[in-house]
């Protein structure tokens, strides 16, 4: 897990590189508004292993199929920030913020 921040009442958690490099940087960043619900900024390719580092994210106890995660802000339709949108599928159905032009990549161009 990288570091935890707290916002004016916020939580927001940087995901660290799979392999606990921190000079390697942040690949995404989860916030919260209410600790119920997370968001994610990018979707980076070992989103399942940064998911699997945070108990943040983790499913609730009372659904272990389920998942905290009730959406994605995807700023670009580099690989590196979408690749991650894989492994929320095996999950339960979330929400993908992202601009008209980077919807039409994602529905029609590349089918993910």
């Amino acid at each position: 897990m990288g570091a935890l921040i707290e916002i004016g009442g916020h939580r927001a958690v940087g995901l660290m590189a799979s392999h606990g490099n921190p000079i390697a940087g942040v690949n995404s960043i989860a916030f919260t508004v209410d600790d119920k619900y997370w968001f994610l900024i990018h979707a980076s390719p070992d989103l399942r292993t940064q998911i699997l580092a945070t108990p943040e994210l983790a499913p609730p106890i009372s659904e272990p199929t389920g998942s905290t995660i009730a959406g994605v802000f995807l700023p670009s339709a580099d690989v590196d920030a979408i690749a991650g949108l894989l492994h929320l599928r095996e999950f339960q159905p979330f929400f993908v913020f992202a601009t008209a032009s980077l919807q039409r990549i994602l529905k029609k161009e590349n089918c993910i």
